[in-house]
C-alpha cells in the first residue's frame, strides 16, 4: 500500500473583479487548508471510517482511498486498489463498506470491503459485460441493491441520453441477501442507471430512489426519468417522475433532507427554457410516502442568477447551512446555500481547474472536497 503524507498547503486564490461586480454582498471567507492530488484516480464519493479523523473515498480508477488525520493535523492517504470502484455505501454496522466494482479479466462485482481489517470480504460476480453504478443497502443492513447497464444491443459500454430512448429499460437491480451473500432478486430501471438510494417510509417496506440519464422531451427541452422501485419481490417499478435534467457528466444525487418529515431532496438543474417554477428549481423535495413531489427550491444568487445542484452536504454545524457542488468549473463550483430558501450565501474559492464533486463534513466542521476528473482532494475550512 502507497501511503502519501502530506503537510497543510495554505492557498489563495484571485477571484476576477467581474466577479464581485456581479455577485454583491457575498462573503468569501474561507481557506483551503490542503491539497491532495490523486492523479488518474478521480476521487468521487466519502464515507466515514471507522476510526476517528479517518474517511473511505471511492476513487474510480484506483479502488478505494482511506484518508487520515493525524494528531498533528496532518493529512495522509493511503491506497486499496480493489479494482474498478463506481460506486459504494456504507460503512455498514459491521464495518463493511458495500461497493460495484469492475474487475478485468473477471467481470461486474460487487465486493464487500472490511474496513477494519482493510481487507475484500467477499465478492460475488453479477456478469462480465455488465457496468455498474449506484450502490445503497436497506436500513435494517440486510439487503444490498447495485444498480448496472445492460448495453450490448448497442456493442459498446457506457451509452448516450439518445441511445437511451431506443432502450427505455435496459437498467438493471439487483438484490442482494446479506445473510446468505447471494443474488436475490432482480428487476429492470430506465436507461442508464446512475445513483440509488433507500427512503424510509411511515409504513411499509419503504421505497427505493433510482437516477437515471434516460431522457423524455418537454416542452422544447429534455428531463430524466427518476425510477421509484419497491423493495419486494421482483422489484417492481412503484411509478417515474420526469425531472431534473444534468447537463455535465455528473451523476444526479439523492439527500436526506428532512429528518422532521421525512422528505428526500434529488439534486439537479434548473430549465431556464421552462417556465413552469418546478423546472426552475434545483432542488426537488420528495415524499416517499406519497411518492409526490412535494416542494421545490429555487438556488439563486443576489444578483438574481440561477445555480444548478449536483450534491449538497447539509451542515451539522451550522445549522440551516447546506455546501453544494454546482457542476460548475472554479471557482465557481463550491458555494455555501441558506436551507430553507437556496439564497447563495457565499462561495468557497477553489483551485484553478478544479471541479468539485462530492462535499463532506467532519465533526469539527471542515469539508472534504472530492474533484473527480480533476485528480485532486481539498479540505477546506469554510469559516477561516
Amino acid at each position: 500500500m502507497k501511503a502519501i503524507i502530506l503537510r497543510h498547503l495554505c492557498a489563495g486564490f484571485a477571484l476576477m473583479a467581474s466577479f464581485y461586480l456581479l455577485l454583491p454582498g457575498l462573503a468569501f471567507a474561507s481557506a483551503i487548508i490542503t491539497q491532495i492530488p490523486t492523479p488518474d484516480r478521480y476521487p468521487y464519493r466519502i464515507f466515514d471510517g471507522t476510526e476517528d479523523d479517518s474517511y473511505w473515498i471511492v476513487t474510480i480508477s484506483g479502488g478505494l482511498m482511506l484518508l487520515e488525520r493525524d494528531a498533528s493535523g496532518y493529512w495522509t492517504t493511503t491506497e486499496y486498489p480493489i479494482g474498478y470502484v463506481s460506486d459504494a455505501a456504507g460503512p455498514d454496522s459491521r464495518g463493511w463498506l458495500h461497493c460495484s466494482c469492475y474487475i478485468p479479466e473477471t467481470g461486474a462485482m460487487y465486493l464487500i470491503f472490511d474496513c477494519t481489517q482493510k481487507v475484500v470480504h467477499q465478492s460475488i460476480l453479477l456478469g462480465s459485460d455488465y457496468q455498474l453504478s449506484g450502490v445503497c443497502l436497506s436500513p435494517d443492513e440486510t439487503s444490498a441493491f447495485v444498480l448496472g447497464m445492460d448495453w450490448p444491443r448497442i456493442g459498446e459500454i457506457g451509452g448516450s441520453y439518445i441511445e437511451s430512448g431506443a432502450h427505455p429499460d435496459s437498467g438493471i437491480l439487483w438484490r442482494i441477501d446479506l445473510n446468505t451473500l447471494t443474488v436475490a432478486d432482480q428487476g429492470i430501471t430506465a436507461a442508464l442507471p446512475s445513483t440509488i438510494y433507500y427512503a424510509e417510509t411511515t409504513s411499509g417496506p419503504g421505497k427505493i430512489l433510482v437516477s437515471t440519464k434516460a431522457v423524455v422531451g418537454y416542452g422544447g427541452g429534455m428531463l430524466l426519468f427518476t425510477d421509484i422501485i419497491l423493495p419486494v419481490l421482483g422489484l417492481p417499478r412503484e411509478s417515474q417522475l420526469a425531472g431534473p435534467f444534468c447537463l455535465t457528466d455528473y451523476r444526479l444525487d439523492f439527500v436526506d433532507w428532512s429528518e422532521d418529515n421525512n422528505l428526500v431532496a434529488i439534486c439537479g438543474c434548473d430549465h431556464p427554457w421552462l417556465e413552469e417554477d418546478r423546472y426552475q428549481s434545483a432542488i426537488w423535495l420528495f415524499d416517499p410516502d406519497t411518492s409526490e413531489v412535494v416542494d421545490y427550491i429555487m438556488v439563486t444568487t443576489p444578483a438574481g442568477g440561477d445555480l444548478d445542484v449536483a450534491h449538497a452536504c447539509i451542515s451539522q454545524s451550522q445549522p440551516g447551512t447546506v455546501y453544494i457542488s454546482t457542476g460548475n468549473s472554479s471557482p465557481w463550483d463550491l458555494c455555501v446555500i441558506n436551507k430553507e430558501t437556496g439564497t447563495l450565501v457565499e462561495w468557497l474559492p477553489t483551485p484553478e481547474d478544479f471541479h468539485a464533486e462530492f462535499i463532506h463534513e467532519t465533526p469539527d466542521g471542515l469539508l472534504i472536497v472530492t474533484g473527480g476528473e480533476s485528480g485532486m482532494i481539498l479540505i477546506v475550512d469554510p469559516d477561516a
